[in-house]
């Protein structure tokens, strides 16, 4: 290789030139990770979010965007199977998440 060669950034699937982070390409951008977990952690301090909506298990790690709940893994798995048409799931703390889905 010679040092003549311009290299561009490009985007790579969800994430863009600007180092932004698209949502399940909705093109919406993802708020950083640090904002995300705070916003989290304040929701998650409020006592019924501290046990899964559909079960007894305690603190859940998803919850359903479309209905603005927390879930344990297991009932995230069920409302994976029901489809995101019905219920659509995320990762607390795995997945990115735009202001909107918070919100």
């Amino acid at each position: 290789m010679s040092s003549s060669h311009s290299y561009s950034r490009q985007s790579s699937g969800n994430i863009q030139e600007d180092g932004t982070i698209t949502a399940a390409g909705k093109g919406q951008v993802c708020i950083p990770t640090a904002e995300k977990n705070a916003q989290f952690r304040k929701l998650k301090s409020i006592r019924d979010n501290q046990t899964c909506f559909d079960c007894p298990n305690t603190r859940p790690t998803w919850a359903s965007v479309t209905h603005g709940v927390f879930l344990c893994l297991d009932c995230s798995a069920t409302h994976r199977a029901m489809g995101v048409h019905l219920t659509f799931v995320r990762s607390v703390d795995l997945d990115e998440w735009t202001q909107r889905q918070i919100d």
